[in-house]
């Protein structure tokens, strides 16, 4: 699979699905920082190697616990 990246869009984060072959459920996921995105496109495949795959998660919760909500005081 290729990604490719729009930098007129700045996102923070690229969410990249991949899919299983028939294309029902998704394998894994990616949380791609645009911070540490250099390139315009990514290739991705079974074993990426430790620099992309840091990146890899079973499932979302990884997402949801950097969108979740906490106290001023415990940000600060």
């Amino acid at each position: 699979m290729t990604l490719h990246f729009d930098a007129g869009l700045a996102p923070d984060i690229t969410i990249a699905v991949r899919m299983d072959a028939g294309n029902r459920r998704a394998l894994d996921y990616y949380l791609l920082p645009s911070i540490d995105l250099t390139v315009g496109k990514l290739r991705l495949a079974e074993d990426n190697g430790l620099s992309i795959d840091a990146y890899r998660f079973d499932d979302l919760g990884e997402l949801f616990d950097l969108a979740a909500r906490i106290p001023f005081a415990e940000a600060a």
